[in-house]
C-alpha cells in the first residue's frame, strides 16, 4: 500500500464499518439482479526516451530516467452492498521493465482505491431536514484525486506510471436550487498519499499533505458555466495556505461569428502562510479551442496563455504560486520539464482526425519567467537560479507532435515527439548548459475485460 500506519488503518476501518452499517440499515431493501460482485482490469505499457540529457541533473537534483519501459496493471473489484451502496477495491502493480527508470515508476503491488460509496445519504434518513433536496452522494476511503475544471489547480496526473495522485478521505456531492437556477456543490477532505514535490528533496520532508475545501458549479447562466472553489492546503507543517478561485467557460452563441469557438478563463489567488512567510500568489489562464471542418474533415485549433506568479527580489512575502499537486501531463508541454510556478506559457496548437479513431496534433509553447529573481522550478518542485543569478527571462520553446489511435472498442495506441530548445534562463541556471532536449514515447492501453 502507498501509505501505512494509523492513517491508512483508520480510513479502511471506516470504509468497512460504513458498509456494514449501511447493509444493516437497508437490509429490507430489495436486491436487484445486477447487485453483487463485478470486476474490471486494464493494462498500460509505455516506453520513452528523454535526452540527450536531463536538465534536473545539471542543477544537482535527483536524477530521473533518460529512457525506460514501464508497465501498469490494474484490477478492480466492486461489490453492491444494497441498491445505491457499494464497495470498490482497486489493486495496482506498476513496474520498470527496462532502462534507467525511476523510483516513482516502480511502485509494485499496492492499493490504489478502497472506498465505500452511497448514491444518496438520504436513504439513511440523513439530510431529511433539507426537504426536497437532490441526492447527496458520499464516497469515503482511498480514492484518486478528482480533476476540477481543466485541472490546473487540482487534477489527477494519470500519466505517472505509479498512478494518479490518490488520497484517504471523504467526498460529498449534492445539488441545491430551484427549477430555474441550480448549483452542484462538493466537499472534499483529502490526506494526499503521493509525495508532494514541494515538501520533498531539498525543500522538506516527504510527509502527507492535507487538503480540504469546497467547489460549486452552475450551468444555468446564459452561455456560460461558472465554477468557484475554496481550498485549504497544509504542506506537512503548521501553516495553512488558502486558495480562492473561479473559472468561467462557454461557447459563443450561434448568432455570432466563429461558431464552434469555446473559451475559458480561470483566476485564483493564494494567501495564508507558507514556511512561516506570508503568502500572496496568483494564477490565471485564458484558453480557447476552435472546432471547424474542411472537406468534411474535422479540425481544431487551440491557443492560450497562462501565468503563475513568482517572488520578486524586493518582496517582503512569498509570491510564488504552487498548486496543491504537480501540474498534469502536457499542461506545460509534453516534455514535462517545468512546474507551474513562476512561469508564463503562451501556446498554440492544431490537430485533425485522419480517420475514425485516429487523431494527430501539434502544439508550440513559449516559456518565460514571471520573476527573474525567483529562478525556475522543475516539475518535481526543485528550484534553480534563484537569488539574482538569472538575468534573462527566456526559459525556452517546446514543440510537441503526437498521434493517437483508438481501436478494438476501448484500446488506444499513442505516440509523441517533443523537442525543447533551451532559453538563456535555463543556460544561466545550469552553468552554461544549453543543449536542446528530446522526448519520445510510445504507449499502449488495453482493457482486459470485466463483468
Amino acid at each position: 500500500m502507498r501509505s501505512n500506519g494509523e492513517g491508512a488503518s483508520k480510513w479502511l476501518m471506516a470504509v468497512f464499518g460504513l458498509a456494514g452499517l449501511s447493509g444493516l440499515l437497508l437490509a429490507t431493501a430489495p436486491i436487484h439482479a445486477d447487485d453483487g460482485f463485478s470486476w474490471d482490469a486494464d493494462l498500460r505499457l509505455r516506453t520513452e526516451y528523454r535526452g540527450p540529457f536531463n536538465y534536473v541533473d545539471t542543477g544537482g537534483g535527483d536524477p530521473t530516467s533518460d529512457d525506460g519501459t514501464y508497465s501498469r496493471l490494474r484490477l478492480g473489484l466492486d461489490y453492491a452492498v444494497a441498491p445505491g451502496i457499494g464497495l470498490r477495491l482497486e489493486l495496482q502493480d506498476s513496474r520498470v521493465l527496462g532502462g534507467d527508470g525511476g523510483a516513482s515508476a516502480d511502485a509494485d503491488l499496492g492499493v490504489q482505491r478502497a472506498y465505500f460509496s452511497m448514491a444518496d445519504m438520504k436513504d439513511l434518513g440523513l439530510f431529511d431536514w433539507l426537504g426536497e433536496m437532490d441526492p447527496v452522494a458520499l464516497m469515503i476511503g482511498r480514492q484518486e484525486v478528482p480533476t476540477y475544471g481543466d485541472g490546473y489547480i487540482l487534477g489527477n496526473n494519470d500519466w505517472d506510471n505509479a498512478g494518479g495522485s490518490s488520497f484517504d478521505g471523504v467526498r460529498m456531492k449534492g445539488s441545491v436550487g430551484t427549477d430555474d437556477f441550480g448549483v452542484d456543490a462538493e466537499y472534499l477532505y483529502a490526506e494526499l498519499l503521493n509525495a508532494d514535490p514541494y515538501t520533498t528533496g531539498a525543500n522538506g520532508a516527504a510527509d502527507d499533505t492535507i487538503l480540504w475545501g469546497f467547489t460549486a458549479t452552475t450551468g444555468d447562466i446564459p452561455w456560460v458555466d461558472l465554477d468557484a472553489y475554496y481550498w485549504v492546503v497544509n504542506r506537512s507543517n503548521s501553516d495553512d495556505e488558502r486558495i480562492f478561485g473561479w473559472r468561467v467557460s462557454g461557447a459563443l452563441p450561434d448568432s455570432l461569428p466563429l461558431t464552434g469557438l469555446d473559451l475559458s478563463l480561470e483566476y485564483a489567488v493564494a494567501d495564508g502562510r507558507r514556511d512561516g512567510d506570508r503568502l500572496d500568489a496568483n494564477f490565471w489562464v485564458l484558453q480557447g479551442n476552435y472546432l471547424f471542418q474542411m472537406h468534411d474533415v474535422p479540425y481544431w485549433a487551440r491557443f492560450g496563455v497562462s501565468h503563475a506568479s513568482g517572488t520578486s527580489g524586493d518582496a517582503s512575502e512569498n509570491e510564488t504560486w504552487q498548486a496543491p499537486l504537480p501540474n498534469a501531463h502536457a499542461h506545460l508541454g509534453r516534455y514535462d520539464l517545468f512546474a507551474n510556478s513562476n512561469i508564463d506559457d503562451l501556446w498554440v496548437g492544431f490537430g485533425t482526425e485522419l480517420a475514425s479513431g485516429m487523431e494527430i496534433g501539434a502544439d508550440l509553447h513559449v516559456f518565460t519567467l514571471s520573476e527573474q529573481d525567483d529562478g525556475w522550478y522543475t516539475v518535481t518542485g526543485q528550484q534553480f537560479g534563484d537569488g539574482g543569478s538569472i538575468t534573462d527571462d527566456d526559459l525556452g520553446r517546446e514543440l510537441d507532435v503526437w498521434a493517437r489511435w483508438g481501436f478494438l472498442s476501448e484500446s488506444t495506441l499513442e505516440t509523441g515527439l517533443s523537442v525543447f530548445w533551451a532559453g538563456d534562463a535555463v543556460e544561466e541556471a545550469t552553468g552554461g548548459y544549453d543543449d536542446d532536449g528530446l522526448f519520445l514515447y510510445l504507449q499502449l492501453s488495453v482493457p482486459l475485460g470485466g463483468s
